[in-house]
């Protein structure tokens, strides 16, 4: 459906995901949910967040070890189709335009020049692929 919409376009990259081992369970069954959004800040929206460099999702603040030292990060499938640069007031995209309201953006981004993250709205956007656990 996306590429139909955005035919040309990358529709879909494989990003990161931090995460805590409490919520492996939750996300490897059931996938990734917006109503946990919020926990670790809001800046582009109530979304899902997902970085481009595995890094990114490694910081502490994202994936916190567990009490061995592992810490977890997901690498997702994610639908990103059309973007536009995210602000903390989202809770679904934008419409890409305001004034006939017929379509939305696909998910926003934090900068458009050096896209550090991508957020999206819809849970059935991103597909946890692969499970990473690791000792730093």
């Amino acid at each position: 459906m996306v590429d139909q919409k955005n035919p040309g376009l990358e529709n879909i990259r494989h990003l990161y995901h931090g995460t805590t081992v409490d919520n492996i369970c939750n996300i490897s069954h059931g996938g990734f949910n917006r109503t946990y959004c919020g926990k670790n800040g809001t800046v582009c929206g109530y979304g899902t967040y997902f970085a481009v460099k595995s890094h990114y999702s490694c910081n502490d603040k994202y994936s916190a070890p567990d009490k061995d030292g592992y810490k977890c990060v997901y690498q997702a499938a994610v639908i990103i189709g059309r973007y536009c640069k995210g602000d903390q007031s989202l809770r679904e995209p934008p419409y890409i335009n305001a004034q006939t309201k017929e379509q939305r953006y696909d998910s926003v981004v934090d900068n458009i020049q050096a896209i550090t993250y991508f957020v999206v709205f819809h849970d059935d956007h991103a597909y946890p692929e692969y499970l990473i656990k690791f000792k730093p």
